[in-house]
Order: C-alpha cells, then sequence, then structure tokens
C-alpha cells in the first residue's frame, strides 16, 4: 500500500501518538473519508480536549491529593519535633512503641499521597507534550506511561536504539527514581528514630515548693552521719539513677578510665555528671497528697543542681603533704586523699589505698612512708545549673532531665573546706586503741552509725582490689576512678 503522509489537521492524540506503519495509514485514510464530521473538533483544540470536562476535574483530584500530601507532611514533621501537640492523647504518647507506631503511619499515608501526586504530574506532563504539534513518539509515550512498569523503563533505560542523552532515557530515569524515592527516604527516617520522655500535667494539681543543690557548706558535715544510703554511694553514687545522670558526650563516653597506680596509658577519660536534688527534696510535701497517687512523674521546673565535670589528672602532679592531704580510716586501713583549687570552682584530685603490708602491721596511720605511692588522679570542674528534671513516683529514678537553655554558674569548690569536712563525718581514730575501737563499735547507742564509721574500710577495699586486681581483670582498673570521682561528689551532695 503506498505511503500517506498525515496531515497536521487530523492529529488527534491517536493518531499523533502512533502515525507510524500500513496499519496506522489506513486508519488515517478512514478519518479521511468515513469521520469527516470529527475532523472540525478533534482539529481546532485539542489542548482543550485534554485538560477540559472529565480531565479537568482530574486535575483537581491531583492538586487536592497535593494539598492533602502537604498537610500530612506538616502534620509529621510537627509530630516528629517535640512541639507535643498531641501530648493530651494518652494512646499516642503512653509507651515508645505507640509513638513510632503513629509515626510509621503518618510516614507511609504521606509517602502514598506524594507518590500519587508525583505519577499523575507526570500522566498530566505526558498528555501535554502528546497535544503538541510535533506530538511524542511512541518510545518517549511509553518512558512516561504510568502502565510502563519498572522492567519496561529499564529496558527503555538501558536498551538500544537511542542515542545515549535522548530524553528517552531521561524520562526513564526520572520515572525509576520517582518510584524509589519515596520508599528509600521513609527507609531511612524511620532507621533514625527515638523517643523522648514527655509529660501531661494533671489538672488541678497543686504546686508545691521544693529545693536544689545549694553552695557547699562544710559545717553540715556533722550531720551527714544519719543519711542511711551514703554507704552504697561512696563508690557507686555517681551510678545511682535516683541521684545522677550521666551527661558525658558519646564521643567520650567510648574512652575508659584505664590509669591507675601500676599502669598509665596515654589517653585520659572524661565524664559529666548531672546531679540534681532527688526527688526526697522536690515532693515530700507531697506525700499523702491524694492528686499525687494520680501520678507516674514528679516533674520539678527549674530545680538546681551540680553540673560536675571529670578529667583523669597526671601522675607528675604534686601536693603539699601537710596542707593538702588527709588520711582517713584506722590502723589497719585507710585511705589518703588530696586536693587543692585550681580555680574557685576547679581542684584536682588524688586518691591513694593504705598497701596491705602497711596493714597488716596495723600502722596506716602513722607510717608516712606509702603517702608517696601513686594512686588515682582526677580533676574537677563544678557549676550550677537549673533543670526541668522528672523523677519517678515509684522509685525516685531520675527519669529525663532538660537544661531548657538555662545558665551555667561556677560553684565554689573549697578544696581545704572539703577535706575538712569529710575528716569531720568520718571520725578521727588516730589517736584511739584498737581496744577502744571495738568498744565503741559494739556500743548499741553507737549501732546506728556503724555503717558510715566503717566507711573508710569500704573504699580502701576498692582501691585495693583495683590496685591488685587490675592486671588479671579489666573491670577493675576502672573502680579506683569510680571511686574518687564518686567521693568527690558525695562530699559536694551531702
Amino acid at each position: 500500500m503506498p505511503q500517506k503522509k498525515i496531515q497536521s489537521k487530523y492529529r488527534t492524540p491517536s493518531a499523533t501518538s502512533i502515525a507510524s506503519g500500513s496499519l496506522l495509514e489506513s486508519i488515517s485514510t478512514e478519518y479521511n473519508t468515513k469521520e469527516e464530521s470529527m475532523i472540525g473538533e478533534a482539529s481546532v483544540a485539542p489542548y482543550h480536549q485534554a485538560t477540559n470536562g472529565r480531565d479537568g476535574r482530574q486535575i483537581w483530584l491531583y492538586i487536592s491529593a497535593a494539598g492533602i500530601a502537604i498537610g500530612l507532611l506538616v502534620t509529621t514533621s510537627i509530630y516528629a519535633s517535640e512541639a507535643g501537640f498531641s501530648g493530651g492523647m494518652r494512646f499516642v504518647y503512653s509507651s515508645s512503641s505507640n509513638t513510632i507506631f503513629v509515626l510509621s503511619v503518618l510516614s507511609g499515608i504521606t509517602g502514598l499521597l506524594i507518590t500519587a501526586t508525583i505519577e499523575g504530574s507526570i500522566e498530566r506532563l505526558q498528555w501535554l507534550l502528546l497535544v503538541r504539534g510535533d506530538g511524542l513518539n511512541l518510545a518517549k509515550f511509553l518512558s512516561l506511561h504510568a502502565g510502563t512498569g519498572p522492567m519496561g523503563l529499564l529496558t527503555l533505560l538501558f536498551g538500544r536504539g537511542f542515542p545515549v542523552f535522548s530524553s528517552t532515557r531521561a524520562w526513564s530515569a526520572v520515572r525509576l527514581i520517582s518510584m524509589v524515592l519515596v520508599p528509600i527516604l521513609g527507609i531511612l527516617i524511620m532507621s533514625d528514630v527515638n523517643t523522648k520522655m514527655s509529660f501531661h500535667p494533671i489538672r488541678n494539681s497543686q504546686h508545691v515548693m521544693g529545693w536544689g543543690m545549694s553552695p557547699f557548706n562544710g559545717s553540715l558535715a556533722q550531720n551527714v552521719s544519719v543519711i542511711t544510703d551514703q554507704l552504697i554511694n561512696a563508690v557507686m553514687f555517681l551510678s545511682d539513677p535516683t541521684r545522677s545522670v550521666d551527661d558525658t558526650p558519646g564521643s567520650l563516653a567510648g574512652v575508659p578510665c584505664a590509669n591507675g597506680p601500676r599502669k598509665e596509658v596515654d589517653t585520659r577519660c572524661r565524664r559529666t555528671y548531672y546531679l540534681p536534688a532527688g526527688v526526697e527534696h522536690v515532693a515530700a510535701q507531697l506525700d499523702g497528697n491524694p492528686m499525687a497517687a494520680k501520678s507516674d512523674v514528679f516533674l520539678a521546673i527549674g530545680q538546681q543542681g551540680y553540673v560536675l565535670e571529670y578529667e583523669e589528672g597526671e601522675r607528675d602532679w604534686v601536693f603539699d603533704e601537710a596542707a593538702e592531704c588527709i588520711s582517713y580510716g584506722f590502723a589497719f586501713s585507710g585511705f589518703r586523699l588530696c586536693m587543692r583549687n585550681t580555680e574557685s570552682n576547679a581542684l584536682q584530685a588524688r586518691i591513694l589505698q593504705c598497701p596491705s603490708e602497711v596493714c597488716a602491721n596495723m600502722s596506716c596511720l602513722t607510717n608516712t612512708a606509702w603517702h608517696s605511692n601513686p594512686g588515682w588522679q582526677t580533676s574537677l570542674k563544678a557549676s550550677f545549673r537549673n533543670a526541668n528534671v522528672a523523677y519517678s513516683r515509684a522509685n525516685g529514678t531520675v527519669l529525663s532531665h532538660d537544661f531548657a537553655r538555662s545558665k551555667i554558674t561556677p560553684a565554689r569548690t573549697p578544696a581545704r573546706e572539703m577535706l575538712t569536712a569529710l575528716h569531720d563525718a568520718l571520725g578521727d581514730f588516730s589517736e584511739m586503741s584498737m581496744s577502744s575501737l571495738l568498744a565503741i563499735l559494739m556500743d548499741p547507742a553507737q549501732m546506728k552509725i556503724f555503717p558510715f564509721y566503717v566507711y573508710p574500710t569500704y573504699i580502701w577495699g576498692h582501691l585495693n582490689s583495683a590496685a591488685t586486681l587490675a592486671s588479671q581483670d579489666p573491670a577493675q582498673v576502672y573502680r579506683g576512678a569510680e571511686t574518687l570521682q564518686s567521693l568527690l561528689a558525695t562530699i559536694l551532695y551531702f
């Protein structure tokens, strides 16, 4: 059959998109002979045919889908932020799993609508290109058509028969990217999701006044013996979740405090702790309050606490043994603590234990030769900072804290006063014989403070085990530094 050129006035969307081959020529001829009445309508305004009427309503559907997608995207962003606009919805924030579930639902629906909007936009672009004067070839039409699946797009992108930088390959790449972009972004977003404690105030609950940490006062040392929990806190104080929060940055937390009397490494560990005043200073007035029984959390607003910054020190630090050091304990066990100020809120400290051979001779408080032995060193910088602290009503554990852009104020750390206060609290047994000491410890009237009298022995035991067992047990290496850090924190806290 002879080839016949199709004139522009017959370029309907069907004829333009597939105008090649003998079968298409027959279709075009049929338009010329049998459907003359359609020529005028098809050729006058093809663009309006592609956009008006039913197709116009589809545009509004696409616009509506895009608007809903944008709204859900904004909602998801606000929900994932710390705005907490849904704090009153108990299901949403009742657990971490519920919070993440709602976030995944919102992000999933948003992703579907964004995908639908992109596909709708590409479809509209396809028909707008199709009705142009020069038409649209079949390959480019397929690269934009919604019915072309991933395998077809890959064939068009990497197949033969097209120039390397042809528009067909470009549109195929755009379609493939639009297919995988939203799911990949969803996976990346949900792979880095964490939850943060949020609080919902109980209506009509009574606000009470509490207390925070106050500046150091050595005159209170005589009253410390009535504190029942200090025995554990002597060494584990900074690990007690009711007293302390580890605020060490992640980049520094991995550096161990591995220096000791028998081992020295090149690295120096750094630790930062926040010490709020504790729930007993916040919610003491809420005991017996009927509203308190409905609460899971006691939230202290703007409670002042200590920020303690530690850094391992150097072995060559020199202290004045007479003015900056004091020995604590008994003739059979004890330790020596040295401190000096470098600033009003900063100090250097060293601690060392009485050696076993000196303990065996009952001369820890009279023999001074062991005072020059190597020990554990640390520097301390103390500051005050207010925070919103959440305590568990059940056990007083610090659940979360937020500094809320509060200012840092230097906290005074008088080294000599701290040494004297600890000496007053622990007691002086240097002039007491063993029989007199046993008489005191066995006196029923003194039994209530017996744990505090043997406090130095527990510290000596931790230091001695850290020094002697470090070569066999790596976990023991850190106990010496932790003991010194916790002891300094205990002095400031109580």
